[in-house]
């Protein structure tokens, strides 16, 4: 079963509503599947998910779910014809991992934190953040050995 960037946002909004924060932020969504990308680049040598990021003014984002979030909502990630429960035990490992180190982080600071980040700073407006500089970034930070 391959995971597509819908999966992993539906995930994350999951956990965002369990955590009881009132508003889903499409911002923080953003950065929560930029982290999820990237640390499993660097960990598994390959993409979770193959849809590209794009490097916006605000940061890293999936223009896919960005669209969908603004033009459906929230609930379309759920819907029965959409739904897809994760299974992969890699996979869920990377994302509660992303999610407990990131989940707690407003979208400003994660804003912030991607501003400063080589993946997003070497790539151009709306051009593609490129999957081979999302791994090495991250294993230049260490991402490989925390898994």
């Amino acid at each position: 079963m391959s995971i597509t960037v819908f999966d992993v946002a539906r995930f994350f909004i999951a956990k965002i509503q369990t955590a009881g924060e009132a508003n889903i932020s499409i911002t923080k969504l953003m950065k929560l599947i930029y982290y999820a990308q990237g640390v499993y680049l660097a960990t598994h040598n390959a993409p979770l998910f193959e849809e590209d990021l794009k490097a916006w003014q605000y940061g890293p984002v999936s223009p896919q779910v960005f669209t969908k979030f603004n033009k459906k909502g929230i609930s379309w990630f759920f819907d029965t014809d959409n739904a897809k429960v994760i299974e992969d035990k890699s996979v869920i490992e990377v994302l509660d991992g992303v999610w407990k180190i990131f989940g707690n982080l407003s979208a400003s600071k994660l804003v912030a934190m991607t501003h400063e980040e080589t993946p997003w700073l070497d790539t151009i407006r709306h051009e593609t953040i490129s999957k081979s500089s999302l791994r090495d970034y991250f294993k230049r930070m260490g991402a490989s050995e925390s898994a």
